[in-house]
């Protein structure tokens, strides 16, 4: 057999302590590293997630030119993904979104991230990251958990198929993870205990001829007297051949073997490893409003903005695609997988629901320029010819296919100005009387009216406030094209008689044409006044 040795931390960037304070380990952990590199051929994997680079530059950005060239050289690894991720509670896309950032997190420093799935730790898998892996270039995917169990094939080595026909060929770890190899002994009795105790539970399952040890675990510093512990290693598992390296040249080694031998073929979600190790699949109802923000913000970003910047010309300047860019960073900042998944400390909750709600204020913000874009709206023409300029109304039709209907509005009209600076007590505007809201083409229903201050905002200009009455109110319109953007005058006068208005008490609605009453059982019955009809019990609550 040949056993492959990938030195490594597992870094679960947050859980039972936050962030802040793992990130005071992971600062020591790789000035380590960077004081004392690991040889020429030799490696160190910083557990395939891109954000431990960016933390730790945040503290130590002097020091960027020397972790450049170690990730250059490929003696310290990083990626592909951004953060390990859930797998399962992301959408697809912001799993793509998570390996493009991690990609291009490493590009940036000028490294090359391993062409590896790297999945040590996430608590199931979904049954396209074979196509996704497809997509990124990467030939092996190392999963642990979601593997295992009565149905799964019993070696190491398998092909996992997607819907779509791409595979990837996985490697899965050992019973005991990603941390069977940590801590190796150095010599005597227990150096050859713990070195039979490897090759007993890895050849039998090295179905190909090639093992992969992980020589690490959870927010462990690279080990001491590693040398050592892999000569101790090499002495005591002959003939087995040991060898270190990195998990990129791990990984070609294993597709190497792999393709001597027929592996047998999986498909579908990983989600079963009962019996094999222990499984953490039930996270859904943990913090599930997490969750649901979290769902809403990705919503936000992937069906309602980018589509929108997409369409302007060269899809927008390059302050927009940067914006989006820092909105799509924070986000997946929430997505690691003990913090998404709800099962870590409530200091790490209050910082995920900043994250996310920080998302959602960046994609909103971006939004608002990108469709003010669209409609050509000048911000310092608006500003500084407030006279001159009447309100409209735009509406949007966010899918991709022609729709008409109701439609969902925020409407404004102006009370008084609201002066600010020194004497503004002397120079507030008069009050104005509200009338009702008209929007040209749309017939308007206000739901809910209330009183707020709106600012008119431009780049060289302090805002100016008004206060406004700013109305909640549904509309219909007539069908418009997909992707598309249309504006109305709204204009605040007072609306015409309307014939035949409606009349409301307690338990009746009368327009002078149909009448409906509810009794006190719950029993609604229907008048119709011009045909002289009355239908009683129509249905009853």
């Amino acid at each position: 057999m040949d056993l492959l040795v990938v030195s490594h931390t597992h870094w679960d960037r947050e859980w039972y302590h936050s962030a802040d304070e793992f990130r005071a380990r992971l600062v020591r952990l790789i000035d380590e590293l960077l004081d004392d590199p690991p040889p020429a051929g030799a490696s160190f994997l910083l557990d395939g997630q891109a954000i431990l680079l960016d933390d730790y530059l945040d503290v130590r950005p002097e020091r960027a030119g020397e972790l450049s060239a170690l990730l250059r050289d490929g003696r310290i690894e990083a990626g592909p993904w951004y953060v390990l991720a859930d797998e399962l509670i992301p959408s697809g896309e912001a799993l793509v979104r998570n390996l493009l950032v991690g990609r291009d997190t490493v590009w940036r420093l000028r490294g090359t991230p391993p062409s590896v799935m790297y999945c040590p730790d996430s608590f199931g898998h979904p049954a396209m990251l074979p196509a996704i892996a497809a997509g990124f270039g990467c030939d092996v995917a190392v999963v642990w958990r979601g593997l295992g169990g009565a149905r799964s094939p019993k070696g190491d080595c398998m092909r996992w198929r997607a819907a779509d026909g791409s595979s990837v060929l996985v490697y899965h770890l050992p019973p005991d993870g990603y941390e069977f190899g940590s801590s190796l002994p150095t010599s005597g009795p227990e150096g050859s205990a713990r070195a039979s105790k490897i090759v007993g539970v890895l050849q039998p399952r090295a179905t190909t001829g090639t093992a992969i040890l992980f020589n690490g675990a959870d927010h462990h510093a690279r080990q001491r007297e590693l040398t050592l512990a892999l000569d101790a290693l090499v002495r005591a598992t002959e003939p087995v051949r040991v060898r270190a390296l990195s998990l990129q040249h791990a990984a070609e080694m294993l597709v190497t073997a792999a393709s001597k031998t027929t592996p047998p073929e999986i498909t579908g979600e990983l989600r079963d490893s009962y019996g094999y190790t222990w499984t953490l699949g039930g996270t859904l109802a943990t913090r599930a409003h997490q969750k649901r923000a979290n769902a809403a913000a990705e919503r936000l970003l992937v069906h309602d903005l980018e589509p929108w910047l997409a369409l302007l010309p060269d899809a927008g300047d390059s302050s927009s695609r940067a914006l989006l860019q820092r909105a799509w960073r924070t986000l997946l900042s929430a997505h690691p997988h003990d913090t998404l998944c709800g099962t870590s400390i409530d200091s790490v909750a209050e910082a995920f629901d900043a994250r996310v709600r920080s998302a959602t204020e960046q994609g909103r913000t971006l939004r608002s320029a990108t469709i003010h874009a669209h409609v050509a709206h000048d911000a310092e023409v608006a500003r500084e010819s407030q006279d001159s300029w009447q309100p409209a109304v735009i509406v949007r039709n966010p899918a991709a296919r022609v729709r008409g209907g109701i439609v969902e509005l925020t409407l404004r009209a102006k009370l008084a100005d609201i002066a600010v600076g020194p004497g503004s007590a002397t120079r507030q505007g008069e009050r104005q009387r509200p009338q009702a809201f008209v929007v040209d083409g749309i017939r308007v229903q206000v739901l809910e009216r209330t009183e707020t201050v709106e600012l008119t905002e431009a780049p060289r200009a302090y805002p100016d406030a008004d206060q406004v009455i700013e109305a909640r109110a549904v509309g219909w319109i007539e069908p418009i094209a997909g992707y598309s953007v249309t504006t109305r005058l709204h204009r605040s006068r007072k609306l015409p008689s309307v014939p035949n208005p409606v009349v409301v008490t307690t338990a009746s609605l009368d327009n002078g044409l149909m009448r409906v009453d509810v009794d006190d059982e719950g029993r609604v019955t229907l008048i119709d006044r011009q045909a002289g009809r009355t239908i009683t019990d129509v249905v009853r609550f």
